[in-house]
């Protein structure tokens, strides 16, 4: 680990995609269990600034040739945390997701 990214001799991102995805889930969770008390403007914010700022933004330059079953872990998060924060259920399809 150097520098929060995880970097191994094949460079395959595998173990630091999956600690990125472990640790956003750990802030979606706690997300889920304050968003009754958080307008969506605040809901968008919290998101923007502990998971998409903070994480998701992070060397995400060098992941363009991680696995396409990491690429499809990395491109389900935001569609999930879309439907937490926009209050709609798993079956909803989201055409566009921006939480900008």
């Amino acid at each position: 680990k150097l520098l929060g990214v995880y970097i191994n001799s094949t460079l395959s991102w595998d173990e630091h995609i999956n600690n990125l995805i472990k640790r956003c889930n750990m802030y979606l969770y706690l997300l889920s269990h304050i968003k009754c008390y958080l307008s969506v403007p605040s809901r968008k914010l919290f998101y923007n600034a502990y998971i998409i700022m903070a994480h998701f933004d992070y060397c995400c330059v060098i992941w363009g040739n991680c696995s396409a079953h990491l690429e499809d872990k990395l491109t389900k998060f935001p569609k999930r945390a879309a439907r937490l924060i926009l209050d709609r259920d798993f079956s909803t399809h989201l055409h566009s997701y921006s939480l900008n």
